[in-house]
């Protein structure tokens, strides 16, 4: 029986204690380790992210915005080019005499434009007139527009020859006179419709021996009417 006893001993002494304790030993020391290392990573991403999505929504609605405007801003332009073109209805032109170089001594041929409407029942007069004196008809408007003698040339163009000399405005003085082109009415009476040229200037110089007779007498310039004569 001590033999038996002496056999069991050294067994149940050996194995029980060393083995648990080495094993609490190696489990404590990789805790801290894995605790460490997700820390450290949250911490890196949280800064990273946050500063990528501040940069580029402050860049995007800066850049959109500008051109924009700019290309908003050129359509307006071109509008009050449209507005322009208004026409005029009727105006009259002056051609001939048309300086007081070449002087006139007598029978002058007046030439006008007109580029305007004429009724049947209207005509021109040409009237001249000192500075300071009402403007005054040099023929018979009337009959001069019936019976042809104001032509027309063309092209809205007409030409009067007449002479001068006893006209109302002139009188036999030399000098240098106005003149203009006057739209009347010739039927059923003479009227002055209130349509006239820009006046022109001619230059008169009386012949040397003198006999004047012949043109004009009547029209109508400062108001008298020229129907009713020869």
């Amino acid at each position: 029986s001590e033999a038996a006893d002496a056999d069991s001993v050294p067994i149940a002494l050996a194995p029980p204690t060393p083995t648990s304790t080495p094993t609490d030993t190696a489990t404590s020391p990789p805790s801290p380790s894995p605790t460490l290392t997700p820390t450290a990573a949250s911490e890196t991403v949280t800064p990273a992210s946050s500063a990528t999505s501040t940069a580029t929504s402050t860049a995007e609605p800066t850049a959109t915005s500008r051109p924009t405007t700019v290309a908003a801003a050129l359509p307006p332009s071109p509008t009050p080019t449209e507005e322009a073109p208004p026409p005029v209805a009727g105006e009259m032109t002056l051609l001939k005499p048309a300086s007081v170089t070449n002087p006139t001594f007598g029978p002058t041929e007046f030439e006008w434009q007109w580029a305007g409407p004429l009724a049947e029942n209207q005509g021109f007069e040409v009237r001249v007139w000192r500075d300071g004196e009402a403007p005054a008809g040099v023929h018979n408007a009337v009959l001069d527009n019936q019976q042809g003698n104001v032509k027309a040339l063309g092209n809205n163009r007409y030409r009067l020859v007449a002479d001068i000399t006893d006209t109302p405005g002139v009188r036999k003085q030399s000098g240098i006179y106005n003149w203009s082109v006057f739209l009347v009415e010739i039927e059923p009476a003479y009227k002055d419709l209130g349509i006239q040229a820009p006046s022109g200037q001619l230059r008169f110089d009386l012949p040397g021996s003198g006999g004047g007779g012949g043109g004009g007498g009547g029209g109508g310039g400062g108001g008298g009417s020229p129907s009713g004569g020869d």
